[in-house]
């Protein structure tokens, strides 16, 4: 199955939405990617989790950023 949009496309959903993707899943954006969530954020990788960035990378919070992990860090 294959959707082409050429402006915008639109979805609302009322209540809950899930996606379930057994294979893999690419987003290619030229522009810019906005999430608003006015709630609870949570992500959870069963295997290695990798961010990049070409430029810098920004971690903004009115409170306290917690960082854990079994290991000791290795920044100084």
């Amino acid at each position: 199955h294959t959707e082409s949009v050429g402006m915008l496309k639109n979805l609302s959903v009322g209540m809950d939405f899930m996606t379930n993707v057994v294979g893999k899943v690419v987003e290619f954006i030229q522009g810019n990617k906005e999430s608003k969530i006015e709630k609870d954020k949570q992500t959870i990788i069963n295997g290695k989790g990798n961010i990049q960035s070409t430029e810098n990378h920004e971690f903004h919070s009115q409170k306290e950023i917690q960082h854990n992990s079994a290991e000791k860090s290795k920044s100084h």
